[in-house]
Protein backbone atom coordinates (compact mmCIF):
# COMPACT_ATOMS: atom_id res chain seq x y z
CA UNK A 1 0.00 0.00 0.00
CA UNK A 2 2.97 2.57 1.22
CA UNK A 3 4.92 1.45 -2.46
CA UNK A 4 0.96 2.54 -4.06
CA UNK A 5 0.82 5.68 -1.89
CA UNK A 6 4.32 6.46 -3.26
CA UNK A 7 4.20 5.53 -6.76
CA UNK A 8 0.66 7.74 -7.33
CA UNK A 9 2.62 10.48 -5.55
CA UNK A 10 5.84 10.54 -7.90
CA UNK A 11 3.50 10.19 -10.93
CA UNK A 12 2.36 13.69 -10.24
CA UNK A 13 3.94 16.74 -11.03
CA UNK A 14 3.92 19.42 -9.29
CA UNK A 15 0.99 21.61 -10.62
CA UNK A 16 -1.30 18.98 -10.80
CA UNK A 17 -0.58 17.41 -7.44
CA UNK A 18 -3.70 16.55 -5.45
CA UNK A 19 -2.47 15.79 -1.54
CA UNK A 20 -3.86 11.92 -0.69
CA UNK A 21 -4.19 12.72 3.44
CA UNK A 22 -4.26 15.38 6.08
CA UNK A 23 -0.61 15.51 6.49
CA UNK A 24 -0.07 15.61 2.49
CA UNK A 25 -2.75 18.72 2.49
CA UNK A 26 -1.19 20.77 5.37
CA UNK A 27 2.38 20.24 4.52
CA UNK A 28 1.38 21.18 0.67
CA UNK A 29 -0.17 24.44 1.90
CA UNK A 30 2.39 24.87 4.18
CA UNK A 31 4.97 24.94 1.56
CA UNK A 32 2.91 27.30 -0.88
CA UNK A 33 1.88 30.10 1.40
CA UNK A 34 3.42 29.47 5.16
CA UNK A 35 2.46 32.74 5.69
CA UNK A 36 -1.52 32.35 5.11
CA UNK A 37 -4.05 31.95 7.84
CA UNK A 38 -5.52 28.37 8.39
CA UNK A 39 -7.37 28.75 11.56
CA UNK A 40 -8.59 30.86 13.92
CA UNK A 41 -10.19 30.59 17.33
CA UNK A 42 -12.51 32.99 18.87
CA UNK A 43 -12.46 32.74 23.08
CA UNK A 44 -15.99 31.90 24.23
CA UNK A 45 -16.80 35.72 24.15
CA UNK A 46 -16.10 35.97 20.54
CA UNK A 47 -13.53 39.22 21.08
CA UNK A 48 -10.39 37.45 21.65
CA UNK A 49 -9.27 35.71 18.67
CA UNK A 50 -6.26 33.85 18.13
CA UNK A 51 -4.72 32.58 14.45
CA UNK A 52 -2.77 30.46 13.04
CA UNK A 53 -0.16 30.46 10.11
CA UNK A 54 -0.08 26.85 7.80
CA UNK A 55 3.95 27.78 8.51
CA UNK A 56 3.23 27.86 12.27
CA UNK A 57 0.84 24.68 12.34
CA UNK A 58 3.34 22.69 10.58
CA UNK A 59 5.75 23.43 12.54
CA UNK A 60 3.92 22.71 15.66
CA UNK A 61 2.60 19.71 14.35
CA UNK A 62 6.11 18.34 13.10
CA UNK A 63 7.74 19.03 17.06
CA UNK A 64 5.00 17.31 18.33
CA UNK A 65 5.62 14.43 16.24
CA UNK A 66 9.35 14.00 16.97
CA UNK A 67 8.18 14.16 20.68
CA UNK A 68 5.61 11.60 19.86
CA UNK A 69 8.19 9.48 17.93
CA UNK A 70 10.72 9.41 20.59
CA UNK A 71 7.99 7.50 22.90
CA UNK A 72 7.46 4.94 19.90
CA UNK A 73 3.65 5.79 19.66
CA UNK A 74 3.54 5.45 15.61
CA UNK A 75 0.74 2.73 15.51
CA UNK A 76 -0.82 3.63 19.62
CA UNK A 77 -3.12 5.72 20.48
CA UNK A 78 -2.72 8.86 21.89
CA UNK A 79 -5.21 10.56 24.11
CA UNK A 80 -5.47 14.21 23.28
CA UNK A 81 -7.15 16.05 26.43
CA UNK A 82 -6.94 19.78 25.35
CA UNK A 83 -9.65 22.37 25.70
CA UNK A 84 -10.94 23.85 22.34
CA UNK A 85 -8.48 25.79 20.46
CA UNK A 86 -5.24 26.20 18.17
CA UNK A 87 -3.06 23.61 20.93
CA UNK A 88 -6.07 20.75 20.16
CA UNK A 89 -5.38 21.20 16.50
CA UNK A 90 -1.54 21.33 16.76
CA UNK A 91 -1.90 18.41 18.19
CA UNK A 92 -3.99 16.16 16.21
CA UNK A 93 -1.79 17.04 13.56
CA UNK A 94 1.24 16.01 15.15
CA UNK A 95 -0.87 12.46 15.77
CA UNK A 96 -1.02 12.57 12.45
CA UNK A 97 2.57 13.01 11.32
CA UNK A 98 3.54 10.50 13.89
CA UNK A 99 1.47 7.57 12.74
CA UNK A 100 0.03 7.72 16.02
CA UNK A 101 -4.04 7.39 16.72
CA UNK A 102 -5.60 10.53 17.83
CA UNK A 103 -8.19 9.99 20.36
CA UNK A 104 -10.35 13.47 20.86
CA UNK A 105 -11.88 14.11 24.23
CA UNK A 106 -11.93 17.52 24.31
CA UNK A 107 -15.51 17.57 25.96
CA UNK A 108 -13.96 15.16 28.87
CA UNK A 109 -11.87 18.62 29.14
CA UNK A 110 -14.26 20.46 30.23
CA UNK A 111 -15.73 18.47 32.94
CA UNK A 112 -12.42 17.75 34.92
CA UNK A 113 -11.69 21.62 33.97
CA UNK A 114 -15.23 22.86 35.99
CA UNK A 115 -14.68 19.90 38.22
CA UNK A 116 -11.47 21.43 39.47
CA UNK A 117 -12.84 25.34 39.51
CA UNK A 118 -15.54 24.08 41.81
CA UNK A 119 -13.20 22.91 44.22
Amino acid sequence: MQSEKIAIRDSLSSTDFSPLTLVELLQSRASEGADRQAYIFLAADKTAEISLTYGELDRQARAIAAFLQTLDAAGERVLLLYPPGLDYIAAFFGCLYAGAIAVLISDLFKVVYHRESLA
